[in-house]
């Protein structure tokens, strides 16, 4: 881009807009970065191919003009979207890594808890949804405690989801207050 007569260089940022063949390039050297172009091609109608394309005009200018004022930003990365199972899995190899207690009970309340929560984005859990889970499961008669445990192995997969590096939870969310649970059978107490 050095090389072109018709670059310029404004605000530490060199640039040049060059019409080549029904198609614009826009290409800009942003400060200790590799050169970057975009390329604008039009897109016309039968009818239109013999009118000019006042578009590019503007749009080049505006290029022009958010570089000349110092508006140019770099790109930030993409945020990395967890999914739930993102969150168990990592959740499960932490269990097992720390020598817990069988991880099999995990699993069954996990096997329950997939078709409502396995695809969704950590962003999109919410105490909403975790109350039309355990709506779902009371609907199917399962006990209060064992409904407790299944909403507790969600709680604790988001829980370890915002102590890992880097963080696969940027926000809690809100968990339902525990069900009462019946009391425990006679005959289980020491």
């Amino acid at each position: 881009m050095d090389s072109n007569p018709r670059t310029k260089s404004v605000s530490g940022i060199s640039f040049s807009l060059a019409a080549k063949s029904r198609k614009i390039v826009f290409s800009f050297l942003p400060p200790y970065r590799e050169p970057r172009r975009i390329v604008l091609r039009p897109q016309r109608r039968p009818q239109d191919r013999r009118r000019p394309l006042p578009a590019f005009t503007c749009l080049a200018a505006t290029n022009r003009n958010w570089l000349s004022e110092g508006r140019y930003t770099n790109r930030q990365p993409r945020a990395i979207v967890y999914a739930v199972a993102d969150l168990w899995e990592a959740y499960v190899r932490e269990y097992r890594n720390q020598d817990k207690k069988d991880a099999g009970r995990l699993e069954i309340a996990w096997n329950h808890l997939r078709p409502m929560f396995e695809n969704k984005a950590v962003e999109e859990v919410s105490t909403d949804l975790v109350n039309q889970y355990i709506e779902t499961r009371r609907a199917a008669g399962i006990q209060n405690g064992t409904i407790n445990r299944e909403t507790a192995t969600v709680r604790a997969m988001f829980h370890h989801g915002t102590r890992v590096t880097p963080p696969m939870v940027d926000r809690m969310p809100a968990f339902p207050s525990r069900l009462k649970e019946s009391a425990p059978r006679k005959g289980f107490h020491h």
